[in-house]
């Protein structure tokens, strides 16, 4: 086997480590969704009752009022600390799937030009030395 000929076996491998890597970031993101989607809502609804607790404070009941916002606002934000890190943790698997894509693509890249510049180097030789050969790149099936 030459060296073009582990190249092409390299690309081709190459093109199947991509192809797995999107199936799965595809098939992650389906299941996942839902739940980002869930914690988005969970963070607008707070988001919302922080406000209405703003609004709602004011005369001499303000005082009481303000020490139970204080409370809620405590619990509030356990609650958003532990949705983030809920949501860290649901989108960092998506994050490490779409860094492998992109090492991959970058990996196929260099690949790509570097059997493309092998390829032309040997047609041009073979010109070169009155073969007259045409070079048809081998196709991986």
């Amino acid at each position: 086997m030459n060296q073009s000929d582990k190249l092409a076996l390299k690309v081709e491998a190459l093109y199947d480590e991509l192809q797995q890597s999107i199936e799965k970031l595809n098939s992650e993101f389906e299941i996942k969704y839902s739940t980002l989607i869930s914690k988005t809502k969970e963070l607008n609804d707070i988001t919302d009752e922080l406000e209405s607790m703003h609004k709602a404070t004011g005369g001499i009941t303000g005082a009481t009022c303000n020490i139970t916002n204080m409370i809620k606002q405590t619990n509030m934000r356990e609650t958003i600390e532990m949705i983030i890190s809920d949501f860290q943790k649901t989108i960092n698997p998506l994050i490490e799937d779409l860094n492998t894509i992109s090492n991959t693509a970058e990996k196929l890249q260099q690949a790509e030009q570097t059997y493309s510049v092998q390829n032309k180097q040997r047609l041009t030789s073979r010109n070169v030395l009155g073969l007259g050969v045409s070079f048809d790149p081998p196709h991986a099936d």
